[in-house]
């Protein structure tokens, strides 16, 4: 999704990848699809958040508070003064698309949005005229 999502921004924006670790996601899954970190990203890690942390880095929590996840995910992306789009590249991410849009103003993509692209592809969606 990276190169089609640079090339649908302005030259001078950026794409905002939230990750579990900011520290985790290196340049080399960037080059595993042709692009280079310091290309146009801003990585934002949901490493400090504690609700983020406790069921998914290494914690053991089994509930959560949904609406506390969501913030910390708002808040890893909170500048978007020079940003395009956002990025969900954790898995967990895609149910607070919808919600990130409203919050940032931005596209957000994720892994479901990409699944359903290519579902699309492979099974085009059949018109049959105006009501």
């Amino acid at each position: 999704m990276v190169p089609i999502i640079h090339r649908m921004l302005k030259p001078d924006r950026s794409i905002i990848v939230v990750t579990a670790s900011k520290s985790l996601l290196t340049n080399e899954f960037f080059e595993a699809v042709a692009a280079n970190l310091d290309d146009r990203f801003v990585v934002a890690g949901l490493d400090d958040p504690q609700t983020f942390y406790s069921m998914r880095m290494g914690g053991s929590a089994i509930l959560y508070d949904t609406g506390d996840l969501f913030k910390d995910v708002v808040d890893a992306v909170e500048d978007t003064q020079n940003s395009g789009a956002v990025l969900l590249e954790c898995t967990i991410l895609p149910p607070f698309a919808a919600g990130l849009t409203q919050a940032t103003g931005l596209p957000v993509f994720d892994f479901i949005a990409c699944v359903e692209w290519m579902h699309r592809a492979v099974i085009p969606k059949s018109y049959h005229g105006f009501p």
